[in-house]
This record gives structure tokens, C-alpha cells and sequence, in this order.
């Protein structure tokens, strides 16, 4: 070997020196081939995931943002659908509903005949139709039309015919109400 303080090297150190730079040539490619373009790989993989994480990540924030609003729009809705479920009465809020009516035209002091007719149904609803004769004065009859459209539950007032003799006004409409058909889905 050579000594560099000592002396000029030799052929023989020239070789000993090219064969460690070889090698040392020969271990950086094998680990740039080996090690480094694996570990390129995984941060490309590991960077690919990142960028779905954050994409997820802006969207759940995104959401989060709009969270207060979708509350509030849910709210809204809910209040709809309960006075919507409100003003339809369930099969058996019928009865309860004809003594309303009853008692409304007791109140404006009116003669009044009910008589169910046949139910209607489709695939979502059933239509409860009555026909109706009201007699009293014109304005008791219309005040007493006029309470039925306003009542609590849905009533519609359809055919009206007014018929008026010696200062009495009948009135004979049919009357109708509905009620959801709500489908059966086997759980029990």
C-alpha cells in the first residue's frame, strides 16, 4: 500500500484504489436501485393516500361548515311534516272529527246532515268524502263553511250549491278528508 506521506504510489495502489472506488460505485447503485427507488415508491403511495385523506378531510369540513344549515333545513322540515301529519287525521281521528263538525255547527246555530259516503282509495291515500246539507241564514252558513276549511285537521269543500227561501239559505256540499295509506314493510 501506499503511504502518502512517504512515497509516490504504485501501479498496484492505483488498482486497490480503482477497485474501492468500483465497489463503492457498485453499493450506490445498489442501493439507489434497491433501497432508494423502493422507498420513492412508498412515499409516492404514502403521498397518493394523503391526498385522498385531505380531499376527505375538506369535504368533512366542508360538511361541518354547512352542518348549522342542514340542522336548521332538517328542523324545518320536520316541523312541515308534523303539521302536515296534523291536519290529516288517522283513521281513527275520524270519529272524534265528525263530533267537531257537529259542534261547530251547533255554534253557529245551523241545522246540518251528514252523511258518510264510500271512501276512496289510491295508492298512497284514502279519501273520506261526506255529503253535507247545512240550513240557517246566509251568514251562518258561510261562517260555518268558512270554520270547516280553517279546521285543524285537512277538509276540502267541493259541489257547493246554495239554495235560498224565506230568508233561509241551504247550503248541500260534499265534504271531504284524507288519510295516508301507510305501506306495510314486513318489519315487525
Amino acid at each position: 500500500m501506499i503511504d502518502i506521506l512517504k512515497g509516490t504510489p504504485l501501479p498496484q495502489d492505483w488498482m486497490a484504489l480503482g477497485g474501492i472506488l468500483s465497489a463503492a460505485a457498485a453499493v450506490g447503485a445498489a442501493f439507489f436501485f434497491l433501497v432508494y427507488q423502493e422507498q420513492l415508491k412508498d412515499i409516492e403511495r404514502i403521498e397518493a393516500e394523503d391526498r385522498i385523506v385531505m380531499a376527505n378531510l375538506q369535504k368533512a369540513q366542508q360538511i361541518e361548515s354547512e352542518i348549522d344549515k342542514l340542522r336548521a333545513e332538517t328542523e324545518e322540515i320536520l316541523l312541515l311534516v308534523t303539521s302536515f301529519e296534523e291536519r290529516l287525521p288517522s283513521s281513527r281521528e275520524l270519529v272524534p272529527m265528525q263530533t267537531d263538525i257537529e259542534d261547530m255547527a251547533i255554534a253557529v246555530d245551523i241545522k246540518m246532515k251528514v252523511d258518510p259516503r264510500a271512501p276512496i282509495i289510491d295508492a298512497s291515500k284514502e279519501t273520506i268524502p261526506y255529503s253535507v246539507k247545512a240550513t240557517g241564514t246566509y251568514h251562518k252558513v258561510a261562517t260555518f263553511i268558512n270554520l270547516l276549511e280553517r279546521y285543524v285537521r285537512y277538509l276540502k269543500v267541493s259541489d257547493l250549491k246554495l239554495k235560498s227561501e224565506k230568508g233561509e239559505t241551504s247550503a248541500v256540499f260534499t265534504l271531504h278528508t284524507y288519510t295516508f295509506i301507510e305501506e306495510n314493510t314486513g318489519d315487525v
